[in-house]
């Protein structure tokens, strides 16, 4: 059995200080998107969704040409804020996370009822219904943008 890699997908730009770790990686087919290969990662305090095509530009790897190649468009992100002001000061984390930040432990979708559900490091569960979202570009998730939180 011989591994190749056939695409790869970075979650931060050249002027990042500081490279995000990823903490969650699904495969999903959701009803609300039909007929679409979907990704779903996170990272900092965000959930991506992206689709997966083939990539039909000649392949630049040598090693494996007739590895088909893939490529990740953006679908989504969805970004997760504090829920209130006692959640603001509140220091999650202690001594670790002095800035108070937000991050997603740990995603998972339901293809079954189409929930997506985040864990986040300040102790809430966050879920979405993807069916019943009309989620756009860099949206933050409220409270009452959830189905439980």
């Amino acid at each position: 059995l011989e591994w190749q890699c056939v695409g790869s997908l970075n979650h931060f730009v050249e002027d990042d200080e500081e490279r995000p770790q990823i903490y969650a990686l699904q495969f999903i087919q959701s009803p609300s998107y039909p007929n679409i290969d979907i990704m779903l990662t996170s990272a900092h305090d965000s959930v991506y969704l992206w689709t997966v095509e083939n990539n039909n530009e000649e392949s630049c790897s040598s090693e494996s040409p007739n590895a088909r190649q893939k490529k990740f468009l953006s679908l989504s992100s969805i970004q997760f804020s504090h829920l209130d002001d006692a959640s603001q000061t509140y220091q999650f984390g202690g001594p670790r996370n002095p800035e108070n930040e937000l991050y997603v432990f740990d995603a998972c979708y339901s293809e079954s009822n189409d929930l997506l559900a985040a864990a986040l490091s300040d102790g809430t569960c966050r879920v979405l219904s993807l069916a019943a979202s009309n989620v756009d570009e860099d949206e933050s998730i409220q409270r009452e943008q959830c189905v439980l939180s």
